[in-house]
Formats: structure tokens, sequence, C-alpha cells
């Protein structure tokens, strides 16, 4: 990704997720449902970056990562190479 950029083959942004988080502290976790021990991301801030970035220009590809999800892989990600705007949306 660094060789590609400093290439000017792509171009990487990154969103803060608390700028589409609306309560006072501007959270974006929250405790599960049940009471279980350790936190879950919520998934409005998420969604709202998304809205909001889909809002501006089309995307050729949206990918979502789950725990759930299918393997992301060096295939999928070569898919990938023909799409002008794509978003990878991953929480770090």
């Amino acid at each position: 990704m660094h060789r590609a950029q400093e290439k000017g083959l792509v171009e990487i942004h990154i969103h803060n997720l608390r700028d589409y988080a609306y309560n006072k502290h501007r959270q974006i976790d929250d405790k599960p449902f049940g009471g279980r021990a350790g936190m879950v991301l919520k998934p409005e801030p998420f969604f709202e970056c998304i809205e909001k970035l889909t809002s501006e220009r089309k995307y050729d590809t949206i990918i979502y990562p789950s725990p759930r999800g299918k393997l992301f892989t060096q295939q999928d990600a070569n898919g990938c190479l023909t799409d002008k705007y794509f978003i990878y949306h991953r929480a770090l």
C-alpha cells in the first residue's frame, strides 16, 4: 500500500467514526446485549459514515468485513483493481 501511495496509484482516506456518533461523549462502542463481558461497536456510526461517503460519489465496491463473513483473499483484492472507487470498511 505504501509503495502504491508513493507512486500515486492509490489514495487512502481514513475517517474517524467518532465524527459520526451523536451522543454526548462521541462513543462508538457499547456493552453487549445480555450483559456479557467486553464491548461491541455500535453499527450506527459505520452506516452514517458509509451513507455520507456514498452521497458524495458512487462507489464500485463496498466491503464490510465481518467475523462471520467470507474471507477476503488475494483473488478478491485483485478483483478490486479495476474499481476506481471502493470502500474497505474495517474497525481498528
